[in-house]
This record gives structure tokens, C-alpha cells and sequence, in this order.
């Protein structure tokens, strides 16, 4: 006697990931080396931009390396810090391993100066959170528009081709006075929304699973 096979494909809605939280220690510096987080995922960052960074350069940025697995990541500074000060502006810019440009972003919107970048894929970045008014820069010059007219709100792709360069310094002047304290979230994977395709396919195995079912219980030929 034989069986249909009933092919059914489940997709993943499960919830994002979070994981332990980080606190910048010693400090981090501006340009790779970064400081590497040894877990993922990681639920927070902690930190500051204050005197000079581990360079021996003004600490205007920090910069880490963070893993991200399926569905990728995002991070946000400034939501829900009880150490973020009110006259602290953030930016936060995100590289590849390499130290060329991913995505960078200034402010959420208007009225919120927390920034948000979102990663759609897996894999281990470099993660800057910055002071406004600084931006990074490679050996081709500023590697992201941030600070151009209609980019305050975008999440800003880099720059061709110096965001294609490695990062290598940062350039201007943070806005905000220190001390610079900063709480940087991190949401890693994102729930998955089923295709219509692939409800159509459960359905439709589950179908032929009951159907095949009732006919064995029936004594009736199946296939």
C-alpha cells in the first residue's frame, strides 16, 4: 500500500533574540583594532567617550565587534538609558570586518536624537557609537552623507568609493559637551511573516495527511 508524502514547510515566527549585556572595558578605540565582544548575542553595550580613547586620540568613538546571526540585528542608542544624558547627540555607523562602510544613522526622527541601524544579515560587523559632529572617514575621504540635507533620518549607505575604503580616522567636532555616556541596544534576528506560498503548502500537506488518514481507518486504498 502506498503513502502520499506530504511535503510541509514550517516557517520560523519565533521572537527576537537577546542575550547578556556588554560594558566597554578597558576602553575602546575609534579604528580597528576593535573591542571584540566574546558572545553573541549580546543584549546591550555600555560605555562612554571621555579624555582620550586607548589610541591616545580624542575619544569620540567607540568601536566594537559584534555578532549577528540569522535575520541579522539591530542597534539602537539612547531608548529606555538611564545613563544617557539629555544633551547627548549619538550617531552610529557600522563597517565589515574590513573597515569598509555598511550603513550609518544620525537621528530616529524628529524630536528622538537616539540612532538606529539595521543589519538584514547574518555575520560579525564592526559597531561604532559616536558623538554627532564627528563622522568617520577613510583614506578617500568622509565615508558616509549623514550630515547632508534630507540624510538626518535615513539609515545612509557609504559613500563610493571612500565608504568602499576602510575606515581609517574620524573627522569634526562632537557638539555635545563631555562626559558622553551611551547605552546602545541590540535586537538580533527578526520574526519571520510566512509567504502565501508557503501557508498554502501547510495547508495543502495537511490536507493530505488527514485525507490519508480517514481512507486507512476506512479500510480503502490509498495512492
Amino acid at each position: 500500500m502506498r503513502l502520499p508524502v506530504a511535503l510541509v514547510i514550517l516557517a520560523s515566527t519565533s521572537a527576537a533574540i537577546a542575550g547578556p549585556d556588554w560594558t566597554e572595558i578597558p576602553d575602546a578605540r575609534k579604528i580597528p583594532p576593535a573591542q571584540v565582544i566574546p558572545f553573541s548575542p549580546v543584549n546591550s553595550i555600555m560605555g562612554e567617550l571621555i579624555g582620550l580613547d586607548a589610541a591616545g586620540g580624542a575619544d569620540t568613538a567607540d568601536l566594537y565587534v559584534v555578532t549577528l546571526g540569522p535575520g541579522g540585528g539591530t542597534v539602537k542608542t539612547g531608548s529606555g538609558s538611564p545613563l544617557r544624558e539629555a544633551n547627548f547627540d549619538t550617531i552610529l555607523a557600522v563597517f565589515n570586518m574590513d573597515g569598509t562602510g555598511v550603513v550609518a544613522n544620525d537621528d530616529v526622527g524628529p524630536g528622538d536624537t537616539s540612532s538606529q541601524v539595521t543589519i538584514s544579515t547574518s555575520g560579525t560587523f564592526l559597531v561604532a557609537v559616536a558623538a554627532k559632529g564627528v563622522q568617520p572617514a577613510s583614506a578617500g575621504g568622509i565615508m558616509f552623507n549623514i550630515y547632508s540635507p534630507g540624510n538626518q533620518f535615513a539609515q545612509v549607505p557609504p559613500n563610493n568609493p571612500a565608504g568602499n575604503m576602510p575606515v581609517a580616522n574620524w573627522s569634526g567636532t562632537p557638539i555635545d559637551p563631555e562626559p558622553r555616556n551611551y547605552l546602545a541596544h541590540v535586537t538580533h534576528g527578526s520574526p519571520a511573516v510566512p509567504a502565501v506560498s508557503e501557508v498554502a503548502l501547510v495547508v495543502l500537506g495537511a490536507g493530505f495527511a488527514v485525507g490519508a488518514f480517514m481512507m486507512l481507518r476506512r479500510g480503502l486504498p490509498v495512492g
